[in-house]
């Protein structure tokens, strides 16, 4: 069962990178569309959008990456953090499901429960 415990890890560490890199790809085009407009008006509006959205995907990306590296260490608050987020990624169909519904299997088996339970609430 470990080795699901590295690869759930490394998925969501994998999934997050793009989440971010994707974020900052969806705000440099949406500032890019106000400034290539030149109207003041749609150049402040882009911005704020473009702005919200890499925050909206930072938000997202941080928890898993955090808890993908608790898991890898094998602390229990990682594998907590990262139930959380296997939950919220179950809405994300197609993939988001897939790496959700694998997260929630991998991570309350009775093997992995053992295998953090060597871990006192460090």
């Amino acid at each position: 069962m470990e080795t699901h415990v590295k690869v759930v890890a490394i998925l969501h560490l994998v999934f997050s990178g793009m989440m971010l890199l994707m974020g900052l790809m969806v705000a440099i085009l949406v500032v890019s569309g106000g400034l290539i407009s030149g109207d003041k008006t749609a150049i402040a509006i882009t911005s704020g959008l473009g702005f919200f959205f890499a925050v909206l995907f930072v938000c997202l990306s941080v928890p898993a990456i955090l808890g993908a590296i608790g898991t890898l260490k094998l602390k229990n608050w990682g594998r907590i953090l990262l139930i959380i987020v296997g939950i919220l990624n179950l809405p994300g169909f197609p993939v988001g499901t897939a790496l959700g519904a694998y997260t929630l299997w991998v991570l309350f088996q009775k093997e992995t429960e053992l295998l953090f339970s060597g871990d006192e609430n460090s």
